[in-house]
C-alpha cells in the first residue's frame, strides 16, 4: 500500500492487485456497506490521522476509487472539516420620527462603534425611521460604547420585525448621513 499526501486533508492510496485481494476489496465491491471496505477505510483513516494528514474533527470524507489495468486500485480520500457556524450579529438600533436624528448623530454612532459595525440598514416604518445595526460585539458592549446615545432598539425580535415589515430605504445609510 502506497500512501501519498496530496494536500491538507487529502491523500492518494495505491493498492496493487495482490494487496487489494488480501484485504478482500476490489473495484466492484468497494461500497460503503461492504464490511471489508469499511475496515479498510477505518484503518486507512486512522493511519492518516496518526500521521497528521487528516483532522480527527472532519465532518465528512469523500472517497473516489479507480481501477487500474492490472486490477490494482487508486483511492483518493479527502476530508472536509465541519463548517463553523456564522456568528449571528448583535442587532441594535435607533428609532426616530425624522431622519434629522440620524444626520445629527451618525458621527457619534460611527465613532462609538467604529470597528464593530458589520451591517447597517435604514427603514421607514409606521411613519418614522429605524436604523438597524448588525454588530460583532455584545449588546452590553455596544450600549457601553453608546453611553451618550443609548440604542432604543435592543431586542433582536423587534429589530427583525422592523426588517420584516419596514420599507428598506438603504443598506448603507452612513454614506447618506455623512
Amino acid at each position: 500500500m502506497d500512501v501519498q499526501p496530496i494536500s491538507d486533508n487529502s491523500a492518494m492510496i495505491v493498492l496493487t492487485a495482490s494487496e487489494a485481494s488480501q484485504l478482500g476489496i476490489n473495484f466492484k465491491s468497494f461500497e460503503k456497506e461492504n464490511p471489508e471496505t469499511k475496515s479498510f477505510l477505518t484503518y486507512t483513516l486512522a493511519i492518516l490521522q496518526e500521521a497528521g494528514l487528516f483532522s480527527s474533527s472532519a465532518a465528512s470524507v469523500s472517497v473516489e476509487v479507480y481501477e487500474q489495468s492490472d486490477d490494482g486500485l487508486v483511492i483518493y480520500l479527502s476530508a472536509a472539516d465541519k463548517p463553523k457556524p456564522a456568528p449571528n450579529p448583535t442587532l441594535i438600533g435607533f428609532c426616530a420620527k425624522t431622519p434629522s436624528f440620524f444626520f445629527d448623530n451618525s458621527s457619534y454612532i460611527l465613532e462609538a462603534l467604529r470597528d464593530r459595525i458589520i451591517s447597517s440598514e435604514l427603514y421607514e416604518i409606521n411613519g418614522g425611521y429605524a436604523l438597524i445595526l448588525g454588530l460583532n460585539c455584545t449588546k452590553s458592549t455596544a450600549q457601553r460604547r453608546l453611553s451618550g446615545l443609548p440604542a432604543n432598539i435592543t431586542n433582536r425580535i423587534k429589530a427583525e420585525k422592523i426588517r420584516e415589515y419596514g420599507n428598506l430605504l438603504s443598506d448603507s445609510p452612513f454614506s447618506l448621513f455623512i
